[in-house]
Parts: structure tokens; C-alpha cells; sequence
């Protein structure tokens, strides 16, 4: 493989929208997850609140938007997509480098936010998912910490593509992104799927082939769609499950604020 675009770090956080005042989406992942609460503040320049927490070793914001608001961008995304994932983003040394790497490639980068050091690349190039890259934490290692509920850790976090093949390609070249075997999936007829490790976590790609698909969007959107946790036993999953398959099982969206939360049994291992 050739030397990919961006030298990709630690993965930083999973971005998690949905409604609510204030800390209290997080607290409902606190009591009913088992998250560890870092700090939680309104963010600066918008409406929404947004509360960083841990499963895990995977570090989680939650950015909840009042039910009033209509105007700052998460309520705006929450009013056109629903409450679920809304972005993911890595770590890298030289932030400078990365820009400049990704803006060779002819990509879009926007969200520039040089005092909180970070930006975006355009989701409309990136098949759908938002990707945020920031130099934030830089040095820090994977917390092997464990936190106070039945999830171990997130296994994996899943997108909707159109093709598998185009996205793989993209973040191979961009970051280094190595395919991972070995974890369960649907049923090939009904959608094809490729997990590929990036920096320290795995990302699903589901490109829906029949809707029958748990994936199928009508609209043929492409996105970030769930999120999976590692679990020892899925009787240890806390809430309602509304489906078991083998080795993995879906919660009721009706009991988890609105996302799509997956839950298995089965370890993609993490470098050390």
C-alpha cells in the first residue's frame, strides 16, 4: 500500500446529535450506559450544548439541541436527518500538513476553527460522512479504563454508501484505512459490506442491495447510520432489544433517544 495523504492518529471522538436540554441526553448514557462523563459545556458560537463522555475507551459528544431550536446547525441537522451519528474525527500531529495534504487532493475543506483547531472535509466528498480532523490530545494513548456500565468499548460505527468500492478507495488513499475480517455481517445477498480499521477504530461500509437491508434508506442517502457496542453476553444488554441475530442484536431506536445502537459480542481488537 502507498504511503497514505494524512499520517491519521487516535481516533478522537464519535459525534452523537439529538434533542434535549442541556446535559441531560448524557446523562441518560451515563445512567442507562454506564458513560463517564468528562465535561460538558454550551458551545461557544451556537445554540447547542454539547457533553464529551467516555465508553469504553472511546471517547463520545453528545451535542443536544433544545427542542426550540430551529436555527443553530444541530438543531438544523436534527430537524433534516433525525437524531443519530452526526460526525467522527481523528487525531493528527501537524493539522497544518493535513490541510494542505487534503487540499492538494483537490478536496473541500471547511469548518475551519483555528482557535479550537480543527476543521472538516466536505461530507458531499466523503460519501456522506462527516470527518473532523484535529490536533487536540495529541500524545494521549487509548484509555484501558473500564466504565460503569455493560458496554466494553464501541466495536464499529456504520455508514450508509451507495458503493462500496468508491469510499474504500478514498480512505485508503487518505488514511492509510486497512480492511478488517472476521466480524459478523448481513447477509451478502441483501447488502455488501466492507469494516475497514482507521487509526485505532473500525468503520462499517453497508451499501444496501435489496430493502431488505436494515440500511435501506429510501431516499438513497449516504451517511453515518449506527453505532455498535461491544458487549461480554448480549443478555447484557440493558434495554429492549427488538431483533437477535447470532452474534449481534438491535436495540428499540423508541428507548435510545432516537439512534440506531447495535450491540455484539465480537472484538475487533484495538492496537495497543
Amino acid at each position: 500500500m502507498r504511503q497514505p495523504l494524512v499520517d491519521i492518529g487516535l481516533f478522537h471522538r464519535l459525534g452523537i446529535a439529538v434533542r434535549g436540554e442541556g446535559e441531560e441526553p448524557a446523562r441518560w448514557f451515563e445512567e442507562v450506559l454506564g458513560a463517564e462523563i468528562a465535561r460538558s459545556h454550551r458551545e461557544p458560537g451556537d445554540t447547542h450544548w454539547s457533553t464529551v463522555l467516555r465508553i469504553g475507551g472511546t471517547q463520545i459528544a453528545v451535542f443536544a439541541a433544545s427542542e426550540t431550536d430551529t436555527d443553530g446547525v444541530i438543531g438544523r441537522f436534527v430537524d433534516r436527518y433525525g437524531a443519530g451519528l452526526h460526525s467522527l474525527a481523528w487525531r493528527v500531529d501537524d493539522l497544518q500538513a493535513a490541510e494542505e495534504a487534503v487540499r492538494s487532493r483537490g478536496l473541500t475543506v471547511t469548518g475551519v476553527n483555528r482557535a479550537a483547531r480543527h476543521w472538516f472535509l466536505h461530507p458531499r466528498e466523503t460519501h456522506g460522512i462527516l470527518i473532523e480532523l484535529t490536533d487536540q490530545g495529541v500524545g494521549q494513548g487509548r484509555s484501558a479504563a473500564p466504565t460503569g456500565g455493560p458496554p466494553l468499548d464501541v466495536a464499529w460505527m456504520t455508514a450508509t454508501v451507495a458503493d462500496i468500492d468508491e469510499p474504500r478507495a478514498l480512505f485508503e488513499e487518505l488514511f492509510g484505512a486497512a480492511e478488517v475480517d472476521g466480524l459478523p455481517k448481513g447477509d451478502p445477498a441483501v447488502e455488501e459490506t466492507a469494516d475497514l480499521r482507521i487509526g485505532d477504530v473500525v468503520i462499517r461500509l453497508v451499501a444496501p442491495r435489496s430493502a431488505q437491508s436494515r440500511y435501506h434508506r429510501p431516499d438513497g442517502r449516504s451517511g453515518l447510520a449506527s453505532v455498535t457496542l461491544l458487549v461480554d453476553s448480549l443478555g447484557d444488554v440493558p434495554l429492549p432489544v427488538i431483533e437477535v441475530n447470532g452474534d449481534r442484536a438491535w436495540s428499540d431506536p423508541a428507548h435510545t433517544l432516537g439512534l440506531a445502537l447495535e450491540w455484539t459480542t465480537v472484538s475487533p481488537g484495538w492496537p495497543n
